[in-house]
């Protein structure tokens, strides 16, 4: 789901991957990498709960 947030990763401290909508259409690529400080909080981050079925 990329384009809606970018979404904090578990690889590694302040990683968020995928774009967001307030960001250019060219970043909004599921490779793209964005490190911002973990104690950051914008409404372009987010996170995607998981669950095994």
């Amino acid at each position: 789901m990329v384009g809606n947030v970018w979404e904090w990763t578990t690889v590694q401290k302040g990683l968020a991957k995928g774009g967001a909508w307030s960001f250019s259409p060219e970043e909004a690529k599921v490779f793209n990498e964005l490190y911002v400080p973990p104690s950051t909080a914008a409404n372009y981050l987010g996170f995607r709960v998981v669950r095994e079925l």
